[in-house]
């Protein structure tokens, strides 16, 4: 009997366009024989894009949603109001001071926040059980094929990509009652408790200190995943330990 993985994305679509065709190809069609994937999503009515300045946002066409909704045939997704998270972060005041304290930069708290409340919304549309979940970003290139890896009880899998925050978001993958926990990590937003013994200062900050109060392991997903910015393309993995070539 088939696996469940329900596979959630989160976040700006951004370049969802250059991205599509390899997570379809390397991700569901190389593990299709052993599992079944259900994807939901949560994005915005908004995106910005990597070939437009930093601080310009464009609405989605009705064509680019349904060309969205056609492509990966999500189960559920729910295009959300960019400022609906900002609202609901200006009314945790206590929380914002608490973080400001270690950002003390205006953008950062904002995307721990919008980043974080993302995921939970997205998590929160899942219907039925699953097996696994995977959380993902539409601007997540899978460059390789895939393999479903055997995940222990306690662990998430995590890329290899060593960050300042020693953990990796774009992609987390793990059996469903730990990715709850991790999807979740928002609730601790409203914790002072929390907020008070760590540090979060950066949106991994906060995933990171929520899987570790829970006494869940990180490990290492040895897969081979991209991103593009602005002015490069940043590999996801550890390329010492991996090797460069796609």
């Amino acid at each position: 009997m088939k696996k469940h993985i329900a596979v959630l994305f989160s976040g700006f679509v951004r370049n969802w366009k250059e991205t599509y065709t390899n997570f379809l190809k390397n991700v569901i069609d190389n593990n299709k024989h052993h599992y079944t994937f259900d994807c939901y999503a949560v994005t915005y009515t908004v995106t910005d894009r990597y070939d437009k300045p930093a601080d310009f946002k464009e609405y989605l066409s009705d064509f680019e949603i349904q060309q969205i909704k056609n492509i990966y045939k999500f189960k559920k997704i729910n295009f959300i109001d960019y400022k609906e998270t900002f609202i609901k972060m200006s009314q945790q005041t206590d929380s914002l001071l608490k973080i400001q304290q270690y950002t003390g930069a205006k953008y950062k708290i904002e995307t721990i926040f919008s980043q974080s409340y993302c995921v939970k919304k997205t998590f929160d549309l899942l219907q039925g059980s699953y097996d696994f979940i995977l959380r993902t970003r539409f601007d997540s290139n899978f460059l390789n094929p895939v393999n479903i890896p055997e995940i222990e009880k306690q662990e998430i899998g995590t890329l290899s990509f060593k960050s300042n925050q020693n953990f990796m978001d774009h992609v987390v993958f793990g059996n469903y009652e730990n990715m709850s926990v991790f999807c979740k990590s928002y609730e601790n937003l409203k914790n002072i408790d929390f907020l008070t013994k760590h540090k979060i200062k950066f949106i991994e900050d906060l995933f990171r200190e929520t899987i570790c109060e829970n006494k869940i392991q990180n490990t290492t997903l040895p897969w081979k995943v991209s991103v593009k910015r602005r002015d490069r393309t940043l590999l996801l993995w550890d390329i010492e330990k991996f090797g460069d070539n796609i």
